[in-house]
């Protein structure tokens, strides 16, 4: 099992990194080509300039363009001088101007008309091939170079191999610090998981241990003392049923919780309404609430429509009054309210005016069998699971809850349910 959260938590730190370290290289990729194109292009706007004052310092005494060819380091660049009305002044590629259309229709010359400088990729009219054009407009003329746009051309806009090298060994040293991070991080979880589980079954082993206990001692006095008394034999057996029926209720909050933990889709969605829901627990509550002189106050819409399933949205309300009861006091008032909706969530308070929970244990309430007084809960019945189921029945229901203290005294929960 711990192999196979390695193994999940593993791919899914590799295929975020792999993400980020792609969209990286993608844009690192494009990032240089635009500046290796950015380089062509200076180089290439150099050469223009070259060229057209090396024309005019040469006018005079015949045109030697062909010379300067001669002196540029690369031997495949195309260069054509044009007039402004476009009308082919020299090419490199060809032995005579005469034949040659006139060019003030090509797209780079066509471009300078409202640019100082244009360039297009395009195969040549006059030879047959592919070139990128770099043009440039100068006061009397144009000045025209161009590069074969073939295989030659692609690799000089290749971004350099040591990058590609650099970017590949960051992606395996990270692959293998990731490793090393999530096996460390995964035993770090299943240990505490471990810890955790080891926790609860002693926490549940000792629970359960308490009414087995109760139930054992009131049966074998009874059976170790068969001329015990008749009523005392029935005050035992009424004892013994009493702690078989927190035994019964013990296992059913565990086993709500193990099905709210792992089972989920076990629970049926429909659509009920919230105010007929606490009418119902209310009712189910009402004569431990009278014979503890206990007030309802119902602060809530007669429709209150939601989707949820009906028998933890019950659990919740039941829940929270039947810890109000247990231990809030006596001549309490409880009042439940929707304090307000959106498209999304309701929101709702739960609050007694009882005496409240010590600061320190508020942040534990809802953990499984955390009792505020042990001695005291475990004397009036109550499992200590009723608010973690509380709690998890929230969340199944993509809420949020939380508990606190009020003025003067008292304790308030404030939840939210979301609607549909």
């Amino acid at each position: 099992m711990m192999m196979r959260f390695n193994k999940k938590l593993f791919l899914a730190f590799a295929m975020v990194f792999v993400l980020v370290m792609g969209v990286i290289l993608v844009f690192q990729y494009h990032r240089e080509k635009e500046f290796l194109t950015e380089q062509t292009d200076r180089q290439l706007s150099v050469y223009n300039d070259l060229i057209y004052n090396y024309y005019h310092r040469h006018m005079r005494h015949g045109f030697g363009i062909a010379d300067l060819m001669s002196l540029l380091p690369d031997t495949t660049l195309r260069v054509t001088v044009i007039d402004t009305l476009g009308n082919v002044i020299y090419d490199s590629s060809v032995d005579t101007c005469e034949t040659m259309d006139n060019h003030l229709s090509r797209p780079e010359i066509s471009l300078l008309q409202t640019h100082r400088a244009g360039k297009v990729i395009r195969e040549s009219a006059s030879l047959g091939r592919h070139y990128y054009y770099y043009a440039e407009r100068f006061p009397d003329l144009y000045v025209r170079t161009a590069m074969p746009y073939d295989l030659s051309f692609f690799r000089s806009l290749k971004a350099h191999h040591y990058f590609l090298y650099f970017m590949a060994l960051t992606i395996v040293a990270a692959m293998i610090l990731l490793y090393i991070i999530s096996r460390r991080f995964s035993i770090s979880v299943q240990e505490s998981e471990n810890k955790m589980r080891r926790q609860l079954t002693q926490n549940i082993s000792h629970e359960l241990k308490t009414p087995l206990t109760g139930i054992l001692g009131y049966l074998e006095s009874i059976i170790d003392n068969p001329d015990m008394p008749l009523d005392k034999q029935r005050l035992f057996i009424a004892r013994a049923h009493s702690q078989a029926r927190r035994l019964h209720e013990l296992l059913g909050d565990i086993s709500t919780l193990n099905n709210l933990d792992d089972n989920r889709k076990m629970y049926t969605f429909e659509h009920c309404n919230v105010a007929d829901i606490i009418a119902e627990v209310i009712s189910d509550l009402r004569l431990p609430i009278e014979q503890k002189g206990f007030h309802v106050i119902q602060d809530y819409p007669a429709e209150i429509p939601l989707r949820g399933n009906r028998s933890l949205l019950y659990s919740i309300f039941r829940n929270m009054l039947d810890n109000a009861l247990a231990y809030a006091g006596e001549n309490i008032t409880i009042t439940i309210r929707m304090e307000s909706s959106d498209a999304v969530h309701y929101r709702f308070s739960f609050t007694d005016n009882g005496c409240g929970i010590p600061e320190e244990h508020l942040p534990r309430i809802f953990e499984r069998f955390y009792r505020v007084d042990k001695g005291r809960s475990r004397k009036l019945g109550g499992t200590g699971l009723g608010l973690s189921i509380v709690k998890n029945a929230v969340l199944l229901h993509h809420g949020t809850i939380s508990a606190r203290n009020t003025s003067p005294h008292g304790l308030q929960f404030l939840f939210t349910l979301r609607r549909f």
